[in-house]
């Protein structure tokens, strides 16, 4: 059987999974609402089991009969180090300009970054980032009564 790239990456998921199935078990619930309460750990052990049951899957159906190309070239890796910049001025924006400016401008942002050189409508994209933006809000702030930012200068 030959490794290549799918049945590598394949294996670092496996591991993953099973590392995140070993945390979750970790977690201690504080306190429980009733007998019947799934507590915290219910979501994580379901996406671990999930995770390892897909790469499982991954590497069996693997082919790995074409020519092994690496993921990236210069320009894939100066794409992922803007991603994980821009990430972390969002963190910074959630802090001072809050979760309903920083959050469009961020998906904006990542999708400019995604598109690369193809051309993007930017009408389009403008609402796609506000009904995200709106939907997340809706989703976490109306229906689960969880605090967005709101930021320290606004």
């Amino acid at each position: 059987m030959k490794i290549g790239k799918n049945r590598i990456i394949a294996l670092i998921m496996i591991v993953f999974g099973l590392l995140v199935i070993w945390q979750t078990g970790q977690i201690k619930a504080t306190f429980a609402v009733s007998t019947k309460d799934t507590g915290p750990k219910l979501f994580p052990y379901f996406a671990a089991v999930c995770l390892v049951l897909c790469s499982i899957g991954k590497f069996i159906a693997a082919k790995e009969d074409e020519k092994y190309v690496w993921f990236f070239d210069k320009t894939g890796w100066i794409r992922v180090l803007t991603a994980l910049l821009m990430f972390v001025a969002y963190v910074l924006a959630l802090k001072y300009i809050g979760f309903l400016i920083s959050t469009p401008l961020m998906l904006f942002g990542l999708v400019k970054l995604i598109a690369g050189k193809k051309p993007i409508r930017y009408p389009v994209t403008v609402i796609f980032c506000i009904a995200v933006t709106a939907v997340i809000y809706l989703v976490f702030n109306v229906l689960m009564h969880i605090m967005l930012p709101k930021g320290i200068i606004l």
